[in-house]
């Protein structure tokens, strides 16, 4: 049933091409079938060869799909009303044609979309990488895209955090507070890093990412600093893990692009494990997660909930925006590697801070979920991508990017028991 709303229209374009042969025959008796045939057949692969080239490199990467759609439909209704008169007098027609033209682009343009011109465009290793300004919130703002997935943003006149999930890095003020090194895993825009450069003036941070160009890109665009505190290293995080090297205090995990493209093999029990033999005494390991926390099925974000809290026992979940049934969000994981058990209200009120003080405000109880009867991924049976993508499917479900375009200033304050106020 899915695709009858699509088989329609394609039935009816279909049949274009031999209705169109039929007119040009009655048009033009003189030329012969195969003529004929091969004109309109001529400009049919033309045409199909502009539109792929045309939707691949120009209207979808700029233009959201429900604004194309509506364009091409308003498009080929009014190409129709102009051929129902005499085909002979088509051409006292073309102002009308360019009228729809116009249209059709008027459509495009009247929807929230700046079709900003990227100051940095190329293929990456893995991806398309793209940098661009904009706004945001009346404030310039520098974007990175990696192919369709706006993966990190910075405020050009300042280094407030654009996106609300960055700040949980800072977890680590509550349950580590004596940093000397950190691991960030998933580069990006470097947000993360860079904050913990800034606040921890005796600490290393090293880096992971697997995108090569993102360190050249951070340096050029970015603001990353040319710190002999910070080692960015080209590799898979996991293989990192594996890697001889030094013991962390704090390891922040952000390596997923988006809810239907996480790695397996960053979500698994063996991944966690490896963290955890990284992880100092009383080390913790954060991991921005994605997921519905309402969800009463078969939830991606309750078995890696499973998967991470056998691991570590010692473990505490934060939802970054309020819970809303049918809805995705930031899910922060923080895991201890250590058995000090944290009474989150009593220790926040002890900090000045106010990030760290609305910590139990965003507590998520798992004693309200039972986790036991949500299987855990190893990488015996890891089934990710099926769990993950099956939140697209279900209907009524209103999913968003894994790093939601939405402002530090936006995050919920009030306790998840009320979750519909923001």
């Amino acid at each position: 049933m899915v695709d009858v709303p699509f088989f329609i229209p394609c039935f009816l374009l279909g049949t274009l091409s031999p209705y169109a042969v039929a007119l040009r025959q009655r048009q033009y008796p003189q030329k012969g079938p195969g003529s004929v045939s091969g004109e309109v057949f001529f400009w049919s692969t033309a045409g199909s060869i502009a539109g792929s080239l045309l939707a691949g490199f120009v209207l979808i990467p700029h233009i959201p799909l429900s604004s194309i759609i509506t364009a091409m439909a308003i498009l080929l209704l009014g190409i129709g009303f102009v051929g129902m008169g005499d085909p002979r007098r088509l051409v006292s027609k073309r102002g009308l044609l360019l009228l729809l033209l116009i249209a059709a682009t008027a459509l495009i343009s009247t929807k929230e979309i700046r079709l900003t011109r990227p100051i940095y465009a190329k293929d990456g290793a893995y991806q398309r990488l793209a940098v661009y300004d904009d706004l945001r919130d009346g404030r310039p703002t520098r974007f990175l895209r990696q192919d369709g997935t706006a993966s990190g943003a910075m405020f050009i006149d300042s280094d407030e955090h654009v996106y609300a999930y960055t700040r949980y890095y800072a977890v680590y003020r509550l349950f580590a507070p004596a940093i000397q090194n950190a691991l960030v895993i998933g580069g990006g825009t470097f947000t993360v890093p860079k904050a913990l450069l800034r606040e921890l003036p005796e600490a290393h941070v090293d880096v992971v990412e697997i995108e090569p160009d993102l360190k050249t890109i951070g340096r050029q665009f970015f603001r990353l600093p040319d710190d002999p505190r910070l080692a960015i290293h080209i590799a898979d995080g996991r293989r990192f893990l594996h890697e001889k090297g030094r013991d962390y205090d704090l390891i922040f995990s952000d390596a997923y692009q988006s809810l239907i493209f996480v790695p397996p093999h960053l979500a698994t029990k063996e991944f966690f494990e490896a963290g955890k033999r990284r992880l100092r005494a009383d080390g913790v390991f954060v991991a921005n997660i994605v997921g519905d926390p309402t969800d009463t099925g078969r939830s991606f974000l309750f078995s890696e909930m499973r998967t991470f809290r056998d691991v570590f026992p010692n473990s505490y979940f934060f939802t970054v925006q309020a819970p809303k049934p049918g809805a995705i969000r930031n899910v922060i994981f923080v895991g201890l590697n250590g058995e000090t058990r944290f009474d989150i209200s009593a220790e926040a009120r002890r900090h000045a801070d106010q990030f760290t003080r609305e910590l139990p405000d965003h507590f998520f109880d798992t004693g309200t979920v039972d986790l036991s009867t949500h299987a855990p991924f190893t990488d015996d049976f890891a089934p990710v991508e099926y769990i993950a993508a099956r939140g697209f499917l279900e209907p009524g479900r209103r999913t968003a990017p894994f790093r939601p375009e939405m402002p530090v200033r936006d995050a919920y304050t009030e306790p998840p028991s009320a979750p519909e106020k923001q």
